[in-house]
């Protein structure tokens, strides 16, 4: 993993915590960074421009640990190789007042009150005093700015009513520990056995292993008097491999984990004959059929792809906090980004989201041994179980301290990037349907159903497209404002007699939220973990937050499958210096 990245993986790690929140005792007796800190939020009441208010909320979250991290390639070649202390400071200024500051306005401006600033791995309180100096005063001057447009850009709107910018957290005190910080060399030495299994696959064009360790601590601490601490543990590892059909189609596909400790990782084996699968899979992909006509009829999304359908249709609806406002230049047009036309995919309150029997709760404590878990969230609010969906009507939304028409207070779901406004977002995710199917009998109601279309097979989609990991090697055209569903990168015909064909080359079209109504059966649940992406434009390996879902294997009524529009150059002229040498021709 390159450490150009490091500060951005951090940035997304989410709270992990070990252990019950019942004792709330103080926190070391000497601890100079956090004394530091908190010596230097006494004084953010100080902070004054002519004229204007001091900040009346303002919010550090120190993110301090081990990193270790590593990246194989082509074969077994180490590429690169972290092993360091490394320490974080997120801070967050709000001026004005809870019913109106100048956060969750007009990012462009790139002034949301938010900060991520590098401190001095070592102990020392006078850097690590002025680094949050400097920051606390840096964004009040600009959100004195930013402030006065938001009010000026609300007169122009000409609405009326607003909900308000903030509900202060209670200002909880707790000590839940810190993680052990883990060693780098096994990450070293996994990342490189890993990637020695493609050397003698010269049909794999480019790989990458990578794999990372983060351990230590998140504390937050804010002026209503919020002190907590929390461990703070990640591990990832992710395999990467990408292949060229004959026809210069390109094909990236991957497998991860995403787990708490080293420890949690499977056994080599298991991980070596996952790597082969997928080695077999991409193979697999250069010598199956594209799709050559459209397909309308019936699709059976499971294993990772049934996550994946959840993932990019459902979890987005949910999210509670609202979009942040649009400067407005006029009178006439709407202040929200989310208002008439706009960005934000959240579904009302009441509204049908899933067919009737269907439940979506969200638990951050459910499992404690998860990355995506967490006791206290990012503004310092306790957790809360919350039923999102309840007979497949929306019934509660991801809240964060920045409340909505529809939310009022935060439930414990806010999460972010150091950088970022904390917005309500899923953690642990549960999604059950009112009836099971087995797979078996998943396939024949699919089946039938396809006759209904003149069909004599169904789609069946198993894995989709991974924006993130395949824009490392290649644009696949895949884009959130055509479909917010990625296209499939492992899809089958299945027949009434069982048989399969392997297709490639397909996306999807006319797919949004409501398809989540079609669900006409489902089937076996799995669960997966994965970084979960806060932003469009934030699609990189490593960025996103944590998180999990469980959800069931689905047959969807009705969708509309198309060729896709893959960039093809052709192969290479010159074969891999990884193929085997061709023996020279022989004879007169």
């Amino acid at each position: 993993m390159s450490p150009l990245r490091l500060p951005f993986l951090l940035a997304g790690l989410a709270l992990v915590v070990i252990g019950p929140a019942a004792a709330a005792p103080e926190l070391a007796p000497q601890d100079p960074v956090v004394d530091a800190l908190l010596q230097e939020l006494a004084r953010t009441p100080e902070l004054a421009l002519p004229e204007t208010p001091p900040p009346y909320h303002v919010r550090f979250l120190l993110l301090e640990g081990t990193h270790s991290s590593a990246s194989a390639t082509l074969g077994g070649a180490l590429a690169a190789s972290l092993d360091k202390p490394l320490r974080l400071l997120g801070v967050a200024v709000r001026v004005g007042s809870p019913d109106l500051d100048e956060t969750n306005f007009d990012a462009r401006w790139n002034q949301d009150g938010h900060e991520l600033s590098l401190l001095p791995v070592d102990s020392h309180a006078p850097s690590t005093r002025a680094a949050a100096w400097r920051s606390t005063d840096t964004l009040y001057k600009a959100a004195v700015e930013t402030l006065a447009r938001k009010e000026a850009s609300r007169r122009r709107s000409g609405q009326q009513e607003w909900p308000p910018s903030f509900v202060p957290p209670p200002g909880t005190v707790a000590n839940l520990g810190a993680a052990e910080p883990t060693a780098g060399q096994a990450i070293e030495e996994l990342a490189v056995q890993l990637s020695a299994g493609f050397l003698t696959r010269p049909e794999i064009e480019w790989s990458q292993v990578e794999a990372w360790t983060v351990a230590g601590r998140s504390v937050v601490m804010d002026t209503e008097g919020t002190l907590i601490q929390q461990p703070s543990e990640e591990t990832g590892l992710r395999i990467v491999g990408q292949v060229r059909a004959e026809d210069g189609h390109l094909m990236t596909d991957h497998v991860s984990w995403l787990v708490r400790g080293p420890e949690d990782l499977p056994s080599s084996e298991t991980l070596e004959a996952e790597r082969d699968a997928l080695i077999h899979r991409l193979e697999a992909w250069r010598d199956a059929p594209v799709l050559e006509d459209p397909y309308v009829g019936p699709v059976i999304f499971e294993s990772a792809a049934a996550i994946g359908l959840f993932r990019h249709l459902l979890l987005p609806t949910l999210e509670g906090t609202p979009p942040e406002e649009e400067e407005q230049e006029g009178r006439g047009r709407f202040a929200l980004a989310g208002g008439g036309g706009g960005t934000s995919q959240v579904l009302s309150l009441k509204r049908r989201i899933l067919p009737s029997g269907w439940q979506v709760t969200d638990d951050p404590a459910a499992d404690l041994s998860l990355p995506s878990a967490f006791v206290y969230d990012i503004e310092g609010v306790a957790a809360q179980p919350v039923d999102l969906v309840v007979d497949g009507i929306v019934r509660g939304h991801f809240a964060s301290s920045t409340p909505s028409e529809m939310v009022g207070a935060s439930n414990g779901h806010a999460r972010a990037a150091l950088d970022e406004l904390p917005r309500g977002r899923a953690s642990i995710t549960l999604v059950s349907p009112d009836t099971t199917s087995s797979s078996r009998r998943l396939y024949r109601q699919g089946v039938k159903l396809a006759q209904t279309y003149d069909l004599d097979h169904v789609l069946v989609v198993r894995r989709l497209e991974e924006p993130a990991v395949t824009q490392m090697r290649q644009w696949s055209g895949y884009s959130r404002n055509d479909s917010p569903l990625p296209p499939p990168v492992e899809m089958v015909r299945v027949y009434a007699d069982g048989r399969e064909e392997p297709l490639r080359d397909a996306a999807f079209v006319g797919v949004d939220r409501r398809v989540l109504r079609d669900l006409v059966a489902a089937g076996p649940s799995q669960t997966a973990t994965f970084r979960q992406e806060v932003s469009r434009w934030a699609r990189y390996p490593g960025a996103g937050l944590p998180t999990t879902l469980t959800a069931p294997s689905v047959l969807v009524e009705e969708l509309e499958v198309v060729p896709g529009s893959r960039a093809a150059d052709g192969p290479p002229r010159v074969p891999s210096p990884l193929a085997p040498p061709t023996e020279p021709p022989t004879g007169p």
